[in-house]
């Protein structure tokens, strides 16, 4: 009964020193609370008009005509692109282009209106920025789209003239009509495609940065001592316990302060279920807590957290499958990617509150999570260890160096004991 008692006093002893010396560290507070809203806002901003409109291009009508005149307005009336130039040549497209004017050119040929008027194929050259490809998107879609519908006005306009009536002329003009529906992102916005992932990516770096920081000063002011001292020896486990339990205290508040009020605030899609949505990150805040509790055993300063953490968030981002598919890498990238809680919570989490799936829906991700818990958790400890270790040696060292000096003081004593004896 004692023991449990006095386990319980060294694990709340553990987790009050931890979150009193994180709120008394104001770089720590400013990576785990202060940088997240920062750049949840800013990422927000950046994207809140969702999608690119009035992408500005320039337009070479070399044929001059009605035909070519009405195709450049079924083109201008475009939401995603404006036709600001109407150069006469290619060369001062070119020079627009360069410049930064625009962001693409479309050419009408000379016989644009030759070619439809006698049945003969037109052929219209988009010159787009394939380097930017929203902007390259918004001007091929809008010309793909102008020169269909010019394509099916010209169809029925010739069966028209047949006799047919409208209805049915553009019915065969175009006999397929295609309905899209756009599932889950329906204003096929980048902000609704890419803040999901990346606020789940953002509270993973902000939890190994502070976390990182918090090991390095531990170890640059000599702190780890008061678990180590003689008789208040603390366990591995009870230690790394201890400072898991104030670190998902903490990230819980900043989760639900995240998720639960400000992201919704901010409008993006929140289709999933609460209570699943909570056992669904519940391993991932622990499997990072306990990955950058092992790690922050190596940092001496808190410098070199700092400096290590900042530089492997681009990797990470990579590696999450926010930039580029994971599906897409090299397999063995793919493998490298699920050691990182991200890679399978992003996924995980995007099907839960975009697409709106349940927890069973998510299970591989969710016990992979948990898989991921137990082995970080285990080299958590192990590093623990390593350092309690290496702190006994310390310790040990300083014992033995004081009982020296000890017994070097007390030598004159003998000496002078051992003259007044008899010499045989």
């Amino acid at each position: 009964m004692n023991r449990s008692i006095g386990a319980i006093n060294r694990y709340l002893y553990v987790v009050r020193n931890e979150l009193r010396t994180m709120v008394c560290d104001g770089g720590v507070m400013l990576i785990m609370f202060g940088a997240i809203f920062i750049y949840s806002t800013l990422y927000s901003l950046v994207y809140r008009n969702e999608v690119v409109r009035a992408v500005p291009i320039a337009v070479i009508d070399y044929d001059g005509t009605a035909a070519s005149r009405a195709f450049i307005r079924d083109l201008d009336a475009s939401p995603n692109v404006v036709v600001a130039y109407e150069p006469t040549d290619m060369e001062s497209a070119r020079e627009l282009f360069y410049c930064r004017d625009i962001y693409g050119v479309v050419v009408v040929p000379r016989d644009y209106s030759k070619s439809v008027s006698s049945g003969e194929q037109a052929v219209v050259s988009i010159y787009a920025d394939a380097s930017y490809f929203l902007m390259y998107k918004q001007l091929f879609s809008a010309a793909a789209s102008a020169i269909t519908y010019n394509n099916i006005k010209i169809e029925s306009a010739k069966f028209m003239a047949a006799g047919m009536d409208r209805r049915s002329a553009v019915a065969l003009a175009d006999p397929v009509e295609v309905k899209t529906t756009k599932l889950y992102n329906r204003v096929e916005g980048y902000a609704t495609f890419v803040m999901p992932a990346i606020m789940v990516l953002i509270l993973q770096q902000t939890l190994l940065i502070g976390i990182g920081m918090m090991g390095g000063t531990m170890t640059e002011k000599g702190r780890w001592r008061c678990y180590v001292r003689e008789g208040r020896r603390f366990s591995s486990s009870l230690v790394l316990i201890g400072k898991a339990s104030a670190y998902l205290f903490f990230a819980a508040t900043i989760g639900l302060l995240v998720y639960g009020i400000y992201y919704k605030l901010l409008g993006y899609p929140w289709r999933g279920n609460d209570f699943d949505t909570v056992l669904f990150m519940l391993p991932y805040l622990l499997s990072v807590i306990f990955l950058g509790l092992g790690i922050s055993m190596s940092f001496r300063y808190r410098e070199t957290a700092i400096v290590t953490l900042v530089a492997w968030s681009v990797p990470f981002l990579l590696l999450s499958g926010v930039s580029f598919p994971m599906e897409g890498m090299p397999s063995w990238l793919y493998s490298v990617g699920q050691i990182l809680p991200s890679s399978s919570a992003i996924t995980g989490y995007i099907r839960l509150n975009v697409m709106g799936a349940s927890l069973g829906d998510v299970m591989p991700e969710y016990l992979w999570l948990w898989v991921l818990t137990i082995v970080y958790f285990c080299f958590a400890v192990l590093m623990i260890h390593l350092k309690f270790r290496r702190l006994d040696e310390s310790v040990c060292c300083v014992d033995n160096k004081r009982n020296g000096d000890a017994e070097v003081k007390s030598l004159p004593a003998t000496d002078a004991e051992s003259e007044s004896e008899p010499v045989l």
